[in-house]
């Protein structure tokens, strides 16, 4: 049973380096392509966009990139689970509670990573932003 207790540990330490990882490059990578936007959104906001729309715009694009690579993530992890159920404890292989859980926190990750840039870019001077580029 230690062993097992071992093993549940380091599983769980493993698993929350994972996501925090994939948190991390998730930002940059938003980071990254709303960077690349910045003039579109620059000419946007000189046109007369309102901030709140492009903030809106730049987080749903990303949430439905999330959707969709959540979607084929549990069905991925549904068919290779039945090779995973000598190592799940506690669980059963398709157990809905952890698919919807893992998807959820993906879908918070998502929203928080694409916020953050979002917000900074639709706050710029569009002369200032169209300037430096």
């Amino acid at each position: 049973m230690v062993r097992e207790n071992g093993v549940l540990h380091n599983t769980a330490v493993l698993r929350q380096d994972v996501h925090e990882m994939n948190g991390i490059l998730w930002l940059e990578h938003t980071v990254y392509l709303v960077t690349q936007r910045t003039r579109e959104l620059a000419v946007r906001l000189a046109l007369g966009a309102q901030p709140a729309e492009l903030l809106l715009m730049v987080i749903r694009q990303g949430v439905a990139w999330t959707i969709v690579g959540s979607l084929l993530g549990v069905a991925g992890s549904i068919a290779l689970s039945r090779y995973l159920q000598g190592v799940l404890f506690g669980i059963t292989p398709a157990d809905p509670a952890t698919f919807a859980g893992a998807s959820a926190m993906f879908l918070l990750v998502a929203i928080l990573a694409t916020f953050i840039p979002a917000r900074r870019i639709a706050h710029v001077d569009p002369l200032v932003a169209l300037r430096t580029q």
